[in-house]
């Protein structure tokens, strides 16, 4: 039997030696670029973030973001960064990166992270992602089946919480699809137009394969966007 176990450090406490190993699984693990990428990037080569970035990037606000870390025999083998802001009266908890290493997938460590990350004073926990898993592991870590997912909730909230976001990337993210466009016809839902342009062929992969058994709620995945999704958790 593996020896699974996890980790949780408070942002004041990521060391550099943990973000580079954060650096090293998100490097070989995360993705590839993709086509849309070839002005800056070459498509089919790794997606890299350095531990300066990672800390730019992740770590805004020290003291409001934290990290899970899963060590299954020794071995660093996923992790989720996360950051906390308040919305009114809501406290928001965003997961800002999930990594699991390729041979550790489908084993429900994404969702043993994310329940790692959530605390009892959590209102409303967010992610943005191009990959359906992530998505759904999100939502089962809150113990919410997606396909009930309250679209109204995020087409009345995401724009303000997101507004509020400390971090960079979904601070700045434009809302796309039907929840916010009504006069949306290329089948998109709940969409944040990042800029990230990393290849999709896996996520998309994945969304065949979900939709073959279940509803899928966010819609269409499109070039440089990522799926919005948000659910209160109490």
């Amino acid at each position: 039997m593996s020896d699974i176990s996890y980790q949780r450090v408070a942002g004041h406490d990521i060391t550099d030696s943990m973000l580079k190993e954060a650096s090293a699984l998100f490097n070989g693990h995360y993705g590839v670029w993709g086509e849309a990428a070839k002005a800056f990037a070459t498509p089919g080569k790794r997606v890299r973030m350095s531990v300066g970035r990672l800390r730019t990037l992740l770590l805004p606000d020290p003291d409001h973001c934290s990290l899970v870390r899963v060590v299954v025999n020794s071995q660093l083998v996923g992790h989720a960064f996360a950051c906390r802001w308040k919305r009114q009266s809501m406290n928001i908890c965003w997961v800002t990166q999930l990594v699991v290493h390729s041979n550790y997938r489908r084993q429900g460590l994404a969702v043993g992270l994310l329940s790692n990350m959530r605390e009892a004073q959590d209102d409303v926990f967010g992610i943005a992602s191009s990959h359906p898993a992530a998505c759904m592991a999100a939502s089962k870590a809150c113990k919410t089946d997606l396909r009930d997912i309250d679209l109204d909730f995020i087409r009345q909230d995401a724009s303000a919480i997101m507004r509020r976001s400390p971090v960079e990337y979904v601070q700045n993210a434009r809302l796309v699809g039907s929840l916010f466009n009504k006069a949306t016809l290329d089948g998109s839902v709940s969409l944040g137009d990042t800029g990230f342009f990393v290849d999709h062929a896996e996520p998309l992969q994945t969304l065949d394969s979900v939709r073959s058994t279940s509803q899928w709620p966010l819609g269409e995945l499109l070039e440089g966007h990522e799926f919005i999704m948000l659910t209160k958790v109490r």
